[in-house]
């Protein structure tokens, strides 16, 4: 599933660009103002207006980018790439978007200052490429997690979704002892007539991998009132989600009953409950 445009939005980012956004207009208006004043040999202009004439320019360049930006996100998402696609979507989005919000920012201080063309473009230059470096660089950082966030986010929902029909598959065999591999728990089912249900056994996350969990073969006979695990994700599959099946298996007038439950823990709570005594075999092969 292809993440919409918004879906790249997160909080964490404004921590990152708005100190720079308030270098930009305070530090950033003031090498404007000054150099405009020395360039035009103006007296009534004090180099303050600078900051003024930066913040309006500003807000016009971050509302070019933010047009820009959406264009190239959308054009990302109809497209229906795969995450290296959407990166170069968002590459392309922030090179075009730099160039519409200098134009942007030049067309907004033309306007205020009462000097050339020539003198803006000095003026504004050479704060600009500084902190187009420090936001080029910023931008860089936030690009990869940013992605691989958005990307995990996206898969747990599926991944999810996988887990209840695994459940499902593993409720068949019953009192049969299960094969020991996945492998084999798919040649099984194919043996009853079930079909090729190998696709359920990857993770929507990591679809590259056939096999997109650990398993273990559980023992259907062995009763107990604390839910064994039988299958989890792998490590890798997910940044801070753990979705696995566990079970319980009662007796009642000896008669065996199996049940199947999936779960979603934080990272934590899974290693909690990996810890416990009854999933110490699966835990030597989880931690293998």
């Amino acid at each position: 599933m292809v993440a919409v445009w918004t879906d790249y939005l997160v909080t964490w980012q404004l921590y990152v660009l708005l100190p720079l956004v308030v270098l930009w207009i305070i530090g950033g208006g003031l090498m404007v103002g000054v150099s405009i004043r020395r360039q035009t040999a103006s007296r009534r202009f004090h180099p303050a207006q600078g900051i003024v004439a930066t913040l309006l320019a500003t807000m016009a360049g971050i509302f070019g980018v933010f047009i820009t930006m959406y264009v190239f996100l959308k054009l990302g998402s109809i497209a229906r790439g795969s995450s290296e696609g959407m990166l170069k979507f968002l590459i392309a989005g922030g090179i075009v978007g730099v160039i519409v919000a200098l134009l942007v920012m030049f067309t907004v201080y033309y306007a205020m200052f009462k000097a050339s063309a020539r003198q803006v473009v000095k003026a504004m230059l050479p704060p600009s490429l500084g902190i187009l470096l420090l936001t080029g660089i910023a931008g860089g950082l936030m690009i990869k997690p940013t992605i691989a966030g958005t990307n995990d986010r996206r898969s747990l929902d599926p991944c999810g979704k996988q887990i209840i029909n695994i459940c499902g598959v593993l409720q068949t065999f019953g009192n049969e002892a299960p094969p020991a591999t996945i492998e084999g728990v798919i040649d099984a089912l194919k043996r009853k007539g079930l079909g090729d249900v190998s696709a359920i056994f990857t993770c929507p996350g990591k679809s590259k991998e056939p096999i997109g969990y650990v398993y273990l073969a559980y023992d259907p006979r062995k009763t107990g009132d604390a839910p064994r695990l039988v299958l989890a994700d792998r490590k890798t599959n997910h940044l801070s989600t753990v979705n696995a099946v566990e079970i319980t298996v009662t007796s009642t007038d000896g008669k065996l009953k199996q049940e199947f439950h999936n779960r979603s823990w934080t990272r934590a709570e899974f290693e909690k409950r990996l810890a416990a005594p009854e999933n110490e075999a699966f835990a030597a092969v989880y931690n293998k």
